[in-house]
């Protein structure tokens, strides 16, 4: 590679593994324990699963940081470890993160609902018996749905536009509420 320090990058590469060990061994740890608390639920099997379409969009933005990162961190003309380290953290955190969401999708299962947060640990779970309202909020890119369920608790969660139909037929068929999709003029903000 011209213009790379080699003894250099092999540093930085080295920081990376450290930090990618870490990252990773959390990683492992927590969906341990995750996957630990939704067996607990009950929930049935799994029927459909879907990703966060926020969390898409932030790991399509880390990406393309990285990207400028490492353009800007390869071409200095004094390089340091930490200068080479920066963009391999990067993308070990993308990394990280890409299988976070892929972990952490919102899951329909055969008794009801289990939004999984990319960030909050906190795992929320959504029989479909005791569901009272479901409302369908579609925007351009994503479907904001809100579900609510006893005793007035309400669940938020998003999915890309492309499988509204699809997650609305089955929250339609498994629910005896109505299923109300809301006007898409009304929610352009969102």
């Amino acid at each position: 590679m011209p213009g790379v320090d080699r003894e250099i990058l092999f540093h930085a590469i080295y920081v990376a593994f450290a930090f990618a060990c870490l990252l990773f061994g959390a990683l492992a740890f927590r969906q341990v324990l995750d996957n630990l608390e939704v067996r607990r639920l009950g929930m049935g099997e799994d029927r459909e699963a879907y990703l966060s379409p926020a969390g898409s969009v932030a790991l399509i933005g880390g990406v393309l940081v990285t990207v400028v990162v490492a353009a800007i961190a390869y071409r200095t003309e004094h390089p340091t470890v930490y200068a080479y380290a920066l963009p391999l953290v990067f993308v070990v955190q993308n990394v990280q993160l890409g299988l976070r969401l892929w972990f952490q999708r919102m899951q329909v299962k055969t008794r009801g609902l289990v939004v999984r947060p990319v960030v909050l640990g906190q795992i929320r779970a959504v029989l479909f018996d005791e569901v009272s309202s479901i409302t369908v909020v579609p925007s351009r890119l994503w479907t904001t749905i809100t579900v609510t369920y006893a005793a007035a608790e309400v669940v938020h969660f998003r999915i890309f536009r492309i499988s509204q139909a699809h997650v609305v037929a089955m929250l339609g068929n498994s629910c005896v509420c109505p299923v109300i999709i809301a006007n898409p003029t009304r929610s352009a903000h969102l």
